[in-house]
């Protein structure tokens, strides 16, 4: 992916890390009108209800119907967690995470990401995985920061998807797969937001690369095909057609002579034969049924000899003519260009 998205991408992950916890608070107020539930919250949080202690502490947080004072919000996130309640141990360890109200320290952040980690709360696992991507309260450990994106992935916590989608797409903490990468930036593109451009940016980059690389594969196949063709390396391939109301076989050698098909290089083929049944891969039959079509190739490839740039294809064939008659049938094809692969249709003029 692009350098400054896919190759580099902790510094994206520092940035994303510096709002995750507000982006948490934020998710945890929405739809509460603090001026009108504020002196709710204060009688109930005195009485030690879990909840409204989580109110208080985002209220003081945001400065929403009071005034902001960090101390205060920590006061009220301590309260609710040591009461297990998973939003305030998160909002509490990235006010430690980031020195608000509390002093700054990652190991005690890491510590209350953890226990509302292992509640299921998204925003923690990730705020956990991006510490120990970073080694910031813990050994950085760049494996077990995937495993917990994903966990947060999975619940759909679109920052964690696009970390996920990052790892695999450099391989840092997980067997590189830009396939696997697509599929969670759609995911947060599907999700919208301020994620979603960057994601989608990244879509078509692999998109474009990976059309780039079959134009590439397609034009390195063709330089090899010329290349070969240039040095009378062909491989050499036919279908013979039998369109008449005979059947074709070669059976057992015939007298003086072996049945089958056989490439020469001059009209000459008697004595110009460059590949007989059995050489070079290249096989024979036993019948060839009327309307029916059967394809032969020497394989792998054929290196003609220098200067030669036709071949022929001769048969020798048996025939049966019908009444219980055969005849033995010679037939040298049109000369093709090497490494050509005609159609021969075969319809000797037997009565």
């Amino acid at each position: 992916m692009r350098n400054q998205v896919s190759r580099e991408p902790k510094r994206r992950f520092i940035a994303i890390r510096q709002i995750a916890a507000a982006l948490i608070l934020l998710a945890m107020g929405v739809g509460c009108s603090y001026a009108g539930n504020l002196r709710q919250w204060k009688r109930l949080a005195k009485h030690g209800d879990a909840d409204a202690e989580t109110h208080l502490g985002i209220a003081y947080y945001f400065g929403q119907g009071v005034m902001r004072d960090f101390v205060k919000s920590a006061y009220w996130f301590q309260k609710a967690a040591d009461q297990g309640n998973a939003e305030a141990e998160c909002a509490f360890g990235s006010q430690y995470f980031y020195g608000q109200g509390v002093p700054n320290n990652f190991a005690t952040s890491v510590y209350w990401y953890q226990k509302a980690a292992d509640q299921g709360y998204a925003g923690a696992q990730f705020n956990l995985g991006n510490a120990y991507w970073n080694g910031q309260g813990e050994p950085q450990n760049l494996a077990l920061a995937v495993e917990w994106w994903r966990k947060a992935a999975l619940q759909g916590y679109a920052p964690a998807q696009d970390s996920l989608a990052n790892s695999y797409a450099t391989g840092k903490g997980v067997t590189q797969d830009e396939a696997t990468a697509v599929i969670w930036w759609t995911k947060v593109v599907a999700q919208g937001g301020a994620l979603a451009q960057t994601a989608q940016q990244n879509i078509d980059v692999y998109y474009n690369r990976q059309q780039q690389k079959q134009l590439d594969a397609q034009e390195e196949a063709k330089s090899a095909e010329m290349l070969k063709k240039n040095a009378g390396e062909c491989e050499i391939k036919f279908t013979v057609s039998n369109e008449s109301r005979y059947s074709l076989w070669v059976g057992e050698s015939f007298p003086g002579e072996h049945g089958g098909i056989f490439i020469c290089d001059k009209d000459d083929c008697d004595t110009n034969l460059l590949i007989l049944p059995g050489q070079n891969g290249f096989g024979t039959f036993t019948s060839i049924e009327p309307n029916y079509h059967e394809s032969f190739k020497a394989d792998p490839y054929y290196i003609f000899p220098y200067g030669s740039n036709t071949y022929y294809v001769k048969f020798i064939l048996k025939v049966r003519t019908g009444f219980g008659g055969v005849k033995i049938y010679h037939f040298a094809s049109p000369w093709y260009r090497t490494c050509e692969r005609p159609t021969i249709t075969f319809n000797p003029p037997i009565n």
